[in-house]
Protein backbone atom coordinates (compact mmCIF):
# COMPACT_ATOMS: atom_id res chain seq x y z
CA UNK A 1 0.00 0.00 0.00
CA UNK A 2 2.77 2.25 0.70
CA UNK A 3 3.48 2.58 -3.27
CA UNK A 4 0.13 3.57 -3.75
CA UNK A 5 -0.03 6.23 -1.14
CA UNK A 6 3.05 7.83 -2.50
CA UNK A 7 2.03 7.61 -5.58
CA UNK A 8 -1.39 9.54 -4.89
CA UNK A 9 0.27 11.81 -2.91
CA UNK A 10 2.42 12.83 -6.04
CA UNK A 11 -1.51 14.06 -7.50
CA UNK A 12 -1.46 10.80 -9.48
CA UNK A 13 -5.39 10.22 -11.08
CA UNK A 14 -7.19 7.51 -9.91
CA UNK A 15 -8.44 5.83 -13.47
CA UNK A 16 -11.64 4.20 -13.59
CA UNK A 17 -13.15 2.50 -16.22
CA UNK A 18 -16.25 1.08 -17.84
CA UNK A 19 -17.11 -0.41 -21.15
CA UNK A 20 -20.78 1.21 -21.40
CA UNK A 21 -22.55 4.45 -21.01
CA UNK A 22 -24.29 3.01 -18.30
CA UNK A 23 -21.41 1.69 -16.63
CA UNK A 24 -20.03 5.20 -16.94
CA UNK A 25 -23.04 7.54 -16.30
CA UNK A 26 -23.00 7.58 -12.02
CA UNK A 27 -19.42 8.06 -11.79
CA UNK A 28 -19.47 11.30 -13.66
CA UNK A 29 -22.62 12.79 -11.81
CA UNK A 30 -20.23 12.11 -9.05
CA UNK A 31 -17.25 14.43 -10.10
CA UNK A 32 -16.98 17.68 -9.12
CA UNK A 33 -16.32 19.19 -12.58
CA UNK A 34 -15.20 17.52 -15.45
CA UNK A 35 -13.81 17.38 -19.11
CA UNK A 36 -13.73 15.30 -22.16
CA UNK A 37 -10.70 13.99 -24.02
CA UNK A 38 -10.37 11.91 -26.83
CA UNK A 39 -7.56 10.22 -27.64
CA UNK A 40 -7.51 7.72 -30.61
CA UNK A 41 -11.48 7.40 -30.76
CA UNK A 42 -11.66 6.52 -27.05
CA UNK A 43 -13.09 8.97 -24.20
CA UNK A 44 -11.55 10.29 -20.93
CA UNK A 45 -13.20 12.41 -18.85
CA UNK A 46 -10.50 14.12 -17.14
CA UNK A 47 -11.73 15.86 -13.40
CA UNK A 48 -11.88 15.73 -9.70
CA UNK A 49 -13.81 14.42 -6.96
CA UNK A 50 -13.28 15.75 -3.58
CA UNK A 51 -10.46 17.78 -5.02
CA UNK A 52 -8.43 14.56 -5.89
CA UNK A 53 -8.00 13.84 -9.78
CA UNK A 54 -9.95 11.42 -10.88
CA UNK A 55 -10.31 9.63 -14.94
CA UNK A 56 -13.41 8.48 -16.03
CA UNK A 57 -12.49 5.91 -18.98
CA UNK A 58 -15.23 4.85 -21.46
CA UNK A 59 -13.36 1.94 -22.90
CA UNK A 60 -15.81 0.37 -24.99
CA UNK A 61 -17.12 -3.43 -25.40
CA UNK A 62 -14.60 -6.46 -25.74
CA UNK A 63 -10.83 -7.68 -24.79
CA UNK A 64 -9.43 -4.99 -27.44
CA UNK A 65 -10.86 -2.36 -26.75
CA UNK A 66 -10.67 -2.40 -23.42
CA UNK A 67 -6.66 -3.20 -23.79
CA UNK A 68 -6.60 -0.11 -26.02
CA UNK A 69 -7.84 2.35 -23.51
CA UNK A 70 -6.23 1.05 -20.93
CA UNK A 71 -2.76 1.25 -22.97
CA UNK A 72 -3.51 4.87 -23.84
CA UNK A 73 -4.46 5.83 -20.19
CA UNK A 74 -1.42 4.30 -18.94
CA UNK A 75 0.83 6.15 -21.42
CA UNK A 76 -0.81 9.48 -21.66
CA UNK A 77 -2.22 9.88 -17.47
CA UNK A 78 0.03 7.84 -15.72
CA UNK A 79 -2.36 6.47 -12.89
CA UNK A 80 -1.88 5.79 -9.33
CA UNK A 81 -3.90 3.48 -9.39
CA UNK A 82 -6.92 1.55 -11.93
CA UNK A 83 -10.65 0.44 -11.14
CA UNK A 84 -12.49 -1.91 -13.86
CA UNK A 85 -15.96 -2.22 -12.88
CA UNK A 86 -18.90 -2.77 -14.56
CA UNK A 87 -21.69 -5.46 -14.98
CA UNK A 88 -20.99 -9.50 -15.47
CA UNK A 89 -23.01 -12.45 -16.06
CA UNK A 90 -23.16 -15.15 -12.90
CA UNK A 91 -21.18 -18.42 -12.86
CA UNK A 92 -21.34 -18.98 -8.99
CA UNK A 93 -24.51 -20.64 -7.58
CA UNK A 94 -24.11 -18.27 -4.47
CA UNK A 95 -24.61 -15.47 -6.81
CA UNK A 96 -27.67 -13.45 -7.99
CA UNK A 97 -28.21 -10.42 -9.95
CA UNK A 98 -27.66 -7.24 -8.38
CA UNK A 99 -24.62 -9.07 -6.07
CA UNK A 100 -21.05 -8.14 -6.10
CA UNK A 101 -18.02 -9.98 -7.51
CA UNK A 102 -15.16 -8.87 -6.61
CA UNK A 103 -12.11 -10.18 -8.70
CA UNK A 104 -9.24 -11.09 -6.62
CA UNK A 105 -8.29 -14.14 -9.33
CA UNK A 106 -8.80 -12.84 -13.03
CA UNK A 107 -8.45 -15.08 -16.00
CA UNK A 108 -8.94 -15.14 -19.88
CA UNK A 109 -10.90 -17.92 -20.77
CA UNK A 110 -10.03 -17.86 -23.88
CA UNK A 111 -6.58 -18.79 -23.39
CA UNK A 112 -7.67 -22.43 -22.87
CA UNK A 113 -6.02 -25.61 -24.83
CA UNK A 114 -9.18 -27.35 -26.10
CA UNK A 115 -8.30 -31.15 -25.14
CA UNK A 116 -9.32 -34.34 -27.25
CA UNK A 117 -13.00 -35.58 -25.44
CA UNK A 118 -15.26 -38.22 -26.27
CA UNK A 119 -18.08 -36.39 -25.11
CA UNK A 120 -20.19 -33.76 -26.26
CA UNK A 121 -19.18 -30.94 -23.93
CA UNK A 122 -15.95 -29.19 -25.60
CA UNK A 123 -14.64 -27.85 -22.06
CA UNK A 124 -13.81 -31.35 -20.92
CA UNK A 125 -10.42 -32.00 -20.78
CA UNK A 126 -9.53 -28.15 -21.07
CA UNK A 127 -6.51 -26.63 -19.78
CA UNK A 128 -5.44 -22.89 -18.77
CA UNK A 129 -1.85 -22.61 -21.48
CA UNK A 130 -1.14 -18.80 -20.14
CA UNK A 131 -0.29 -15.63 -21.66
CA UNK A 132 2.85 -14.15 -22.44
CA UNK A 133 3.01 -11.18 -20.56
CA UNK A 134 6.33 -8.42 -20.27
CA UNK A 135 7.80 -5.94 -18.12
CA UNK A 136 9.11 -2.45 -20.09
CA UNK A 137 11.78 -2.48 -17.89
CA UNK A 138 13.39 -6.16 -19.43
CA UNK A 139 14.13 -7.63 -23.35
CA UNK A 140 10.75 -9.20 -24.71
CA UNK A 141 12.47 -12.56 -24.76
CA UNK A 142 12.62 -12.34 -20.94
CA UNK A 143 8.39 -13.03 -21.20
CA UNK A 144 7.17 -15.35 -18.89
CA UNK A 145 3.71 -16.95 -19.57
CA UNK A 146 0.71 -16.14 -16.33
CA UNK A 147 -2.68 -18.45 -16.76
CA UNK A 148 -4.05 -15.30 -13.53
CA UNK A 149 -3.91 -12.53 -12.83
CA UNK A 150 -4.74 -10.66 -9.47
CA UNK A 151 -6.35 -7.43 -7.75
CA UNK A 152 -4.04 -5.34 -5.82
CA UNK A 153 -4.29 -6.88 -2.06
CA UNK A 154 -4.80 -3.48 -0.34
CA UNK A 155 -7.21 -2.66 -2.60
CA UNK A 156 -9.41 -5.59 -2.58
CA UNK A 157 -9.04 -5.44 1.20
CA UNK A 158 -10.66 -1.91 0.64
CA UNK A 159 -13.47 -3.33 -1.12
CA UNK A 160 -14.14 -6.02 0.91
CA UNK A 161 -14.83 -3.47 3.91
CA UNK A 162 -17.13 -0.88 2.24
CA UNK A 163 -21.04 -2.43 2.03
CA UNK A 164 -23.53 -3.33 -0.51
CA UNK A 165 -25.76 -0.07 -1.02
CA UNK A 166 -28.44 -2.24 -1.01
CA UNK A 167 -29.36 -4.10 2.08
CA UNK A 168 -30.55 -7.59 0.71
CA UNK A 169 -27.28 -7.35 -2.01
CA UNK A 170 -24.35 -10.03 -1.58
CA UNK A 171 -20.80 -9.40 -1.95
CA UNK A 172 -18.20 -12.29 -2.57
CA UNK A 173 -14.53 -12.56 -3.59
CA UNK A 174 -13.84 -14.90 -6.33
CA UNK A 175 -12.56 -15.29 -10.03
CA UNK A 176 -13.70 -13.68 -13.12
CA UNK A 177 -13.30 -15.27 -16.18
CA UNK A 178 -13.30 -12.71 -19.42
CA UNK A 179 -13.39 -13.15 -23.39
CA UNK A 180 -15.05 -11.89 -26.28
CA UNK A 181 -17.93 -14.32 -25.61
CA UNK A 182 -21.52 -14.37 -23.79
CA UNK A 183 -21.74 -17.83 -22.12
CA UNK A 184 -25.63 -18.37 -22.24
CA UNK A 185 -25.42 -22.21 -21.65
CA UNK A 186 -25.85 -24.28 -18.31
CA UNK A 187 -23.83 -26.93 -18.55
CA UNK A 188 -20.80 -24.86 -19.75
CA UNK A 189 -20.94 -22.64 -16.91
CA UNK A 190 -21.39 -25.15 -14.66
CA UNK A 191 -18.14 -26.56 -16.12
CA UNK A 192 -16.49 -23.23 -15.74
CA UNK A 193 -17.33 -22.87 -12.30
CA UNK A 194 -16.01 -26.44 -11.01
CA UNK A 195 -13.26 -26.57 -13.68
CA UNK A 196 -11.85 -23.07 -12.94
CA UNK A 197 -13.67 -22.00 -9.95
CA UNK A 198 -14.91 -19.09 -12.16
CA UNK A 199 -17.88 -16.58 -10.57
CA UNK A 200 -18.93 -14.68 -13.04
CA UNK A 201 -17.83 -13.57 -16.62
CA UNK A 202 -17.00 -10.51 -18.89
CA UNK A 203 -15.76 -9.38 -21.94
CA UNK A 204 -13.07 -6.81 -20.42
CA UNK A 205 -11.38 -7.53 -16.77
CA UNK A 206 -8.55 -9.21 -18.27
CA UNK A 207 -7.56 -7.67 -21.15
CA UNK A 208 -6.93 -4.80 -18.61
CA UNK A 209 -5.35 -7.26 -15.19
CA UNK A 210 -2.77 -8.38 -17.64
CA UNK A 211 -1.50 -4.72 -18.64
CA UNK A 212 -1.74 -3.28 -15.53
CA UNK A 213 0.54 -6.70 -14.28
CA UNK A 214 2.89 -5.92 -17.07
CA UNK A 215 3.80 -2.34 -15.82
CA UNK A 216 3.24 -2.86 -12.50
CA UNK A 217 0.44 -0.52 -11.99
CA UNK A 218 -2.16 -1.59 -9.04
CA UNK A 219 -5.51 -2.56 -9.89
CA UNK A 220 -8.89 -3.63 -8.66
CA UNK A 221 -11.23 -5.49 -10.29
CA UNK A 222 -15.10 -5.11 -9.45
CA UNK A 223 -18.45 -6.74 -11.39
CA UNK A 224 -21.45 -6.45 -10.46
CA UNK A 225 -24.24 -8.87 -11.90
CA UNK A 226 -26.74 -8.28 -14.33
CA UNK A 227 -27.76 -11.99 -14.77
CA UNK A 228 -27.09 -15.17 -14.46
CA UNK A 229 -27.86 -18.63 -16.16
CA UNK A 230 -27.84 -20.64 -13.30
CA UNK A 231 -31.00 -19.40 -12.02
CA UNK A 232 -32.30 -18.01 -15.11
CA UNK A 233 -32.36 -14.41 -14.08
CA UNK A 234 -32.61 -12.07 -17.20
CA UNK A 235 -30.16 -9.66 -18.14
CA UNK A 236 -31.21 -6.30 -16.28
CA UNK A 237 -28.34 -3.77 -16.97
CA UNK A 238 -29.63 -1.16 -14.79
CA UNK A 239 -27.52 -2.67 -12.16
CA UNK A 240 -24.90 -1.06 -13.60
CA UNK A 241 -25.41 2.40 -11.35
CA UNK A 242 -25.87 0.28 -7.97
CA UNK A 243 -22.09 -0.34 -8.79
CA UNK A 244 -20.99 2.73 -9.25
CA UNK A 245 -22.34 4.14 -6.37
CA UNK A 246 -20.01 1.08 -4.44
CA UNK A 247 -17.14 1.90 -6.55
CA UNK A 248 -17.29 5.91 -5.61
CA UNK A 249 -17.59 4.51 -1.68
CA UNK A 250 -14.04 2.36 -2.59
CA UNK A 251 -12.53 5.93 -4.11
CA UNK A 252 -13.95 7.61 -0.71
CA UNK A 253 -12.13 4.96 1.66
CA UNK A 254 -8.73 5.49 -0.71
CA UNK A 255 -8.85 9.30 0.13
CA UNK A 256 -9.14 8.30 3.82
CA UNK A 257 -6.21 5.82 3.63
CA UNK A 258 -4.40 8.70 1.76
CA UNK A 259 -5.41 11.38 4.83
CA UNK A 260 -4.87 9.43 7.57
CA UNK A 261 -1.48 8.35 6.56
Amino acid sequence: MEKIIDSLKMKHPILLQGAMDSEICHLLHSLDKYHEEDLFGFSFFIGTYQSYPVIVSKTYQGMTNAAASTMLAIEHYSPALIINQGICGGHSPLLHRGDILLGKEIMNYSNLKIGMTDCSNPLRGCETIGCEVFSPASPATSAKKATCFYSHPALLAIAQNCPHPVATGHIITGKIASADAWMDRKDLISLMNKTFGTCGEDMETASVAQLCHCFGIPFLSIRMLSNTRVYDEEYDETVAETLQEFTMKIVDEIQLTIAAD
